[in-house]
Formats: C-alpha cells, sequence, structure tokens
C-alpha cells in the first residue's frame, strides 16, 4: 500500500487519519527528545557521564509504549474499528483527564502561558482531533453496487 494515499476509496480518510496520527506521534518523539537532551545537558555537571542518570526502565517502557501506539495507528490505517474505537477511547480519556480549569489547563494545552511547549501540544491535540473526525467519516466514494 503507498504511504501517502489509498488505492481504495472508500479507506481514504483511514490513511488520511492515520498519516496525522503518526505525525502526531512524530511531535511526541521529538519533544521527548528534546526534553531529555535539556536534562541531560543541564545535568551534566553534576556527573562525568551524565547518560548514567537515564533511568533505563522508563526508556524500556516509552519504547514499548512508542510500539503500541505505533500498532493502534497501523491498524487504524487498515481500517480496524478495535483500533479507531480505542484511539478515540484513549484521546477523549487523555483529553478528560489533563483538563484542569483552574489552572487554564484543556486537554494537556496551557492557556495560562502559551510559550514553549504549550503550542507544540495545541498543534497534537488539534492533528488528533482531525484524526477523529477524518475515522468516523463516511467516505466520499461509495463501493460499487453487485447490480
Amino acid at each position: 500500500m503507498p504511504l501517502l494515499h489509498s488505492a481504495n476509496p472508500l479507506r481514504k480518510n483511514d490513511v488520511l487519519a492515520s498519516n496525522l496520527l503518526f505525525a502526531t506521534l512524530l511531535l511526541t518523539v521529538g519533544e521527548y527528545l528534546v526534553r531529555l537532551n535539556i536534562v541531560l545537558s543541564s545535568t551534566d555537571t553534576f556527573l562525568p557521564n551524565s547518560w548514567v542518570s537515564v533511568n533505563w526502565w522508563v526508556v524500556a517502557w516509552a519504547l514499548l509504549f512508542l510500539l503500541l501506539r505505533t500498532g493502534l495507528y497501523y491498524g487504524v490505517r487498515q481500517g480496524v474499528l478495535g483500533a479507531k474505537l480505542l484511539v478515540a477511547f484513549f484521546f477523549i480519556a487523555g483529553a478528560y483527564f489533563t483538563t484542569t480549569w483552574r489552572y487554564r489547563v484543556v486537554a494537556d494545552v496551557s492557556f495560562y502561558d502559551m510559550e514553549g511547549y504549550s503550542w507544540l501540544a495545541l498543534v497534537q491535540q488539534l492533528l488528533a482531533l482531525a484524526a477523529l473526525v477524518l475515522m468516523f467519516k463516511k467516505p466520499w466514494a461509495t463501493a460499487p453496487s453487485g447490480t
């Protein structure tokens, strides 16, 4: 199957939704790498080898989580309803549990100070929301009838 489009017009929305989800995944990985680099560069003065301070169990769990998300997004690309429902559930649950009205944080986006990673989080949430809409939208083309 081609990477950016589908030959089957009935699955075009699923492929586009999975591309958006993979984009959010790449943004998340990039954000964590930047944050890890900041942490490692700040601990450089305390430890001769800054890689000693990395908790490798956290890295292993993060890689497992990355693989699970990749498989889930690939399931969305294939049109699996269970994968779509899981992505929708995780998005809604994540938005609910990371919302704090008192501190002006909605779906992990801080509107109190829109600097730094808040813009990146806003872009990630908007891409994921667009993917959700595409996943459950009816396809443009209809299937050919057998008559």
